[in-house]
């Protein structure tokens, strides 16, 4: 069986990444594919956003929904 494993290296502290990775709209800022992320709205305890990227060529867009959990440290 093959194995492949995709790497990288992060020079920031793990506050510095979640704070980074919490804040959707600034995901173009760090990830070229990514077009624009909006948040479209906030119901309750998630939010709604809208995304688009561009992945082989292809421009896509989509909603999803997205629920924080800060003090776990996951989303």
């Amino acid at each position: 069986m093959r194995e492949c494993f995709n790497e990288i290296l992060i020079r920031g502290t793990v506050a510095a990444v979640r704070e980074l990775a919490f804040d959707l709209p600034r995901w173009p800022e760090f990830l070229s594919h990514y077009r624009w992320v909006t948040i479209l709205g906030i119901e309750g305890d998630h939010q709604i956003v809208e995304m688009a990227c561009v992945r082989s060529g292809l421009k896509l867009k989509w909603r999803s929904c997205l629920w924080i959990f800060p003090s776990e440290g996951r989303m």
